[in-house]
């Protein structure tokens, strides 16, 4: 499935092009799906969000049970340093998961600059989005002078530290969600409106298991208990 995000003079001959080069692969059926692009969270989210949902309702057509996405460990590397820049937690620092749900990214292992190459050995010319090339967006900001700059200050290798940061993150979280959860198990009370937590007990817990990095679905109340209407994993801030 090729999508044309609508937002530049000639994206549909491009999305016929892309369609062209896959139906030459022996792909079938390939389709093109023109999205309409809005503006909530800026160009790039909205773009994402309308490419996802497209994505998502022909897998779910077609019966699919995976969506496998492009994106390399340059890509990684990317989203990481941009999360760093903002001050974001270790959800955020996480970047992004080999295996979420239907989306599957097979290449966050490989450079960006191999696939380039594979698709120059395999004979395919890719079109290079103009966007890609905009200074007026901050991952690209990153991408052309932040990156290049730690590499050459640093010395080779930032962008797999970044992507290795990200995976490491990535299993500790896992393991304090796991801690997390076995802990919230031990202390919750089954009760006909839901759950209650004494939070006395939580607090008595590490502070990252009692306040934030998971989350469990409950509020806290002016007693000594908060009440959940669900069991989930514990609220860890």
């Amino acid at each position: 499935m090729v999508v044309d995000h609508g937002l530049q003079t000639g994206s549909a001959r491009v999305a016929e092009r892309a369609a062209l080069q896959a139906r030459d692969l022996g792909l079938d059926p390939v389709t093109v799906v023109r999205v309409e692009v809005g503006a909530a969270g800026g160009p790039e989210a909205a773009a994402r969000d309308a490419r996802y949902a497209a994505l998502e309702q022909a897998a779910r057509a077609a019966g699919a049970d995976a969506v496998l996405l492009g994106h390399t460990l340059d890509d990684q590397a990317e989203t990481v340093l941009l999360g760093l820049a903002r001050g974001s937690g270790a959800a955020s620092l996480q970047g992004m998961a080999p295996m979420n749900g239907l989306w599957r990214r097979p290449l966050l292992g490989i450079r960006r600059a191999q696939t380039r190459q594979a698709c120059a050995d395999a004979g395919l010319e890719p079109w290079h989005d103009p966007h890609n090339d905009d200074p007026g967006f901050a991952r690209v900001r990153v991408r052309r002078n932040v990156l290049p700059v730690l590499e050459r200050e640093l010395g080779p290798g930032v962008a797999e530290a970044l992507a290795r940061t990200a995976e490491q993150l990535r299993e500790d979280n896992e393991a304090l969600d796991a801690f997390a959860g076995e802990v919230a198990e031990d202390l919750a009370d089954h009760a006909e409106a839901g759950l209650t937590l004494p939070v006395t007990a939580l607090a008595a817990n590490p502070r990252r298991c009692a306040s934030g990095s998971c989350a469990w679905p409950c509020g806290a109340s002016s007693g000594s208990r908060s009440r959940a209407r669900r069991p989930s994993r514990c609220a860890v801030s």
